[in-house]
């Protein structure tokens, strides 16, 4: 789905109010030191390890631009 600039910048603030919101309701706090910058003018691939699901809150909460998940088809058959 493609959303206009408008809604899209609320998208983003929703998405950080809700990973910060996450955290808060799991009493995790957070603490980031990057050992350089990332230059975000070009593209990207993270690979968390996914221990958890509160790595997907704290991607939300630790990069600062848009990004997307991409996952095998059989992740949708996981309970």
């Amino acid at each position: 789905m493609v959303l206009g600039k408008g809604k899209y910048k609320v998208a983003q603030k929703i998405k950080f109010f809700w990973a910060k919101w996450m955290m808060f309701l799991v009493g995790i706090h957070y603490d980031t030191k990057m050992e350089s910058a990332i230059p975000f003018n070009q593209p990207y691939i993270i690979c968390p390890n996914h221990k958890s699901y509160l790595d997907i809150v704290l991607m939300y909460l630790i990069i600062p631009h848009d990004f997307a998940f991409i996952g095998k088809s059989e992740l949708l058959r996981w309970p």
